[in-house]
């Protein structure tokens, strides 16, 4: 039996088209990468009807490899060096890891302020949750109202389902502060 990476590596060099490698495992992404920049990789996939295709956006701090069979993407090497820390800064953060999170996300806000896509959630998400557990609730502020910009709009996050649900029973709440509530 093949292991995950050796698996993804085949994948890669047999398969045509552009290959995305998630982090922490999972299926390979093939397709045709239609935009590569800060706010992620777009991939246009088959869908499940014969004829269908779907667009995928992938955040940065979820994307391990990028294979591309099509022309250089310049800015690659770059978006995946600033995705790797990413992901390191949300690593930190689903393990509480607050004080080391927010350095590396604080520094990466003012480039996502005003986009619209889950690698900006991500940011101000985090850098919000961090200045709250500090007690920075002024400094708070700009990355709060970023992040209910990108909550409003429909952008949500794959740690979602990891993270406390905004509504809860009063047994649930002592010690848990929901950052988000519709």
């Amino acid at each position: 039996m093949m292991s995950l990476p050796l698996f993804a590596l085949a994948v890669m060099l047999l398969a045509p088209g552009d290959i995305v490698v998630p982090r922490g495992g999972g299926d390979v992404v093939q397709g045709e990468i239609t935009r590569l920049d800060e706010n992620g990789i777009l991939l246009r996939i088959p869908g499940e009807a014969e004829d269908e295709v779907v667009e995928v956006m992938l955040s940065w701090d979820r994307v391990a490899d990028v294979r591309i069979a099509g022309p250089v993407q310049p800015r690659l090497p770059e978006l995946m060096k600033n995705g790797e820390t990413l992901w390191r800064a949300r690593s930190r953060l689903d393990r509480g890891d607050m004080a080391n999170a927010e350095p590396i996300l604080e520094l990466q806000f003012p480039g996502m302020v005003g986009r619209t896509s889950e690698t900006a959630l991500v940011v101000s998400d985090g850098l919000l949750r961090c200045r709250l557990d500090r007690g920075a609730n002024a400094e708070a502020l700009l990355p709060g109202l970023e992040m209910a910009r990108l909550r409003r709009a429909g952008i949500t996050t794959g740690s979602d389902a990891q993270r406390v649900p905004p509504v809860l029973s009063p047994e649930e709440v002592e010690g848990v502060v929901p950052v988000w509530d519709p």
